[in-house]
């Protein structure tokens, strides 16, 4: 028994219900090894195909930004993810030298006068297209794709809030 379901039962006196194990998860997953396909993506695509019913991008900014897609019978197909702001600050300060820990914060102006502002501009710019530009943070959100997607593994679509430069298009 794992430790979650020592200290639930303990603190609770009821059993855990896995996803995936004592409930079914919603929808297909179309991976090429769905056992190795985070819960949290497939719930989070299951979650706005279940408010869309039709096929759709889900972004989830966190720790890792993970962008996923399901087609218009809520498949999960797949996606991308890359390292959170965090994760990139840290990796800046770890990995290289002369750049000490920065607290991000979003930049202004169109170049970084400092160290600190310059790590701002590049993790700020290397985010900035992956969900609307409204100045607070993004957790999830989800948008519909363009196009009929039912029998094929792409997903594509213009990210809304972004515009309709090629290069802002989406694809997975």
């Amino acid at each position: 028994m794992l430790k979650i379901d020592e200290a639930v039962r303990s603190v609770a006196g009821q059993s855990v219900q896995w996803i995936g194990r004592e409930i079914d998860i919603p929808i297909g997953v179309e991976t090429q090894n769905p056992s190795e396909t985070g819960i949290d993506r497939i719930l989070n695509v299951a979650a706005a195909f279940e408010q869309m019913s039709k096929a759709c991008i889900v972004v989830d900014a966190g720790t890792a930004v993970t962008v996923d897609c399901c087609n218009d019978n809520g498949d999960f197909l797949g996606g991308a993810i890359a390292p959170g702001v965090s994760m990139m600050v840290d990796a800046l300060a770890e990995k290289t030298a002369g750049i000490g820990r920065v607290s991000f914060s979003t930049p202004s102006g169109a170049v970084g006068d400092s160290t600190a502002s310059a790590v701002s501009q590049g993790v700020y710019h290397r985010h900035s297209r992956i969900g609307p530009r409204s100045g607070g943070e993004l957790r999830v959100a989800a948008w519909p794709v363009a196009g009929d997607h039912r029998h094929g593994r792409g997903c594509e679509a213009i990210v809304r809030g972004v515009g309709t430069d090629p290069r802002d298009r989406a694809r997975i």
